[in-house]
């Protein structure tokens, strides 16, 4: 049975990333930043960390990134 949610935005915050995933906050923002989770800066001034969907989908599925 799949239990991986359904995807329907095109980006995720990372409070939700952390929910989804079950990893912990400082988790993913260690995999953030070394690269192997994709992130966008959105709004200005650096703005917030949002993850694209098919990153969080890559991760959910334990391919990590393409």
């Amino acid at each position: 049975m799949n239990n991986i949610p359904n995807l329907d935005r095109l980006t995720y915050p990372v409070s939700e990333v952390i929910t989804m995933s079950g990893l912990s906050r400082p988790e993913v923002y260690r995999r953030i930043k070394s690269g192997e989770l994709d992130s966008i800066r959105v709004g200005a001034k650096g703005g917030k960390i949002a993850v694209p969907a098919a990153a969080l989908a890559r991760l959910l599925h334990g391919r990590g990134t393409a």
